[in-house]
């Protein structure tokens, strides 16, 4: 049987740390980033990224704050060095200062300083805490109040991924490589991809204004908010007995629902297309398993860090395989 893949691309969720205490948790996580993250920057680095960050990025202060908070950390680097401990934490006691004249607690503001940290790194890097941890799940379960859409940060643009077929933003006329600029009357450019992903979810039968940049084009689209039920895997027959498969994304039932499909098709099928186009991506141990259902040896995927400790791969089995 042969297999035609279309534009395969995984997006790996990481994983929630947790510790006690505000500054014990940011040591923690900052900890982690260093040993594992792929590539290498010192502790120091790290917060200082993350500061940087979070001054540019954040609607907490106010340009004036801004202005004195920039010529603070200007002196600070001035005098210290820049990425040095003692510039680093001149600037970490004057954001808590700041923050703390605003009534935020010093464990709300090492939450702020945590997630300005992971985002600094890349788009995908996020620090889940226990609620964006449950909205995950939620996510994965596959079920959920939205718009059906899947968004990422591109150029720290708000890009539409891809709209879920048959979604209210499918419906609505979104497409994907549209950049959201507004949700509501709130500019998406600083705004976090959680913060984003939180204001678009919500009860059935609300709605929400968007604002589109479409190659230039701005258009106001008004969607209508519905319980969106993931369908996680799309099936149909071809001609010349060609059977097509399509993964939208890889929640919890991927594997289950595949599995089904090509049993189902196993005596009338000569070939299989599947197509991963456009998948935002979702769990790892789903994808694996896809892949596992196509290949009867060797290695899928190696998981290791950086400094290669905790090295782990994960092989295809004969037994699970469901092709020739």
């Amino acid at each position: 049987m042969r297999i035609i893949i279309i534009a395969l691309t995984i997006v790996l969720f990481t994983t929630s740390l947790f510790a006690e205490g505000g500054k014990e948790k940011y040591d923690k996580v900052v900890s982690t980033i260093e040993k594992y993250y792929y590539k290498p920057f010192s502790k120091d680095q790290i917060m200082n990224k993350g500061i940087n960050e979070f001054l540019e990025t954040t609607s907490l202060l106010s340009p004036s704050d801004k202005k004195k908070i920039n010529a603070k950390f200007s002196f600070y680097d001035k005098k210290y060095g820049e990425d040095t401990k003692e510039s680093i934490y001149k600037k970490i006691k004057t954001i808590i200062d700041f923050l703390l004249e605003q009534m935020f607690s010093k464990e709300e503001i090492y939450d702020i300083l945590i997630h300005a940290s992971m985002e600094s790194l890349d788009a995908h890097s996020s620090y889940l805490d226990k609620k964006h941890m449950q909205e995950l799940k939620i996510q994965t379960e596959g079920v959920f109040g939205g718009l059906g859409i899947t968004v990422s940060k591109k150029e720290k643009k708000l890009t539409i991924v891809s709209p879920l077929d048959d979604s209210p933003a499918f419906h609505a006329g979104i497409k994907a490589g549209d950049i959201i600029s507004k949700i509501d009357e709130l500019p998406t450019e600083n705004m976090s991809l959680k913060k984003a992903v939180s204001l678009m979810r919500g009860k059935v039968n609300t709605s929400i204004n968007l604002t589109i940049d479409r190659k230039g084009k701005i258009i106001l689209i008004t969607i209508v908010r519905d319980l969106i039920k993931i369908k996680s895997v799309h099936s149909r027959n071809l001609t010349n007995d060609i059977l097509y498969l399509k993964i939208s994304t890889f929640d919890k039932k991927v594997v289950q629902n595949i599995s089904s499909v090509i049993k189902e098709n196993a005596n009338s099928n000569r070939g299989i297309i599947l197509d991963l186009r456009n998948n935002p991506g979702g769990m790892l141990d789903q994808a694996i398993g896809v892949a596992d259902i196509f290949m009867n040896r060797g290695n899928i995927i190696t998981q290791k860090d950086r400094v290669r400790i905790g090295k782990k791969a994960y092989r295809a089995s004969q037994t699970n395989t469901l092709t020739e």
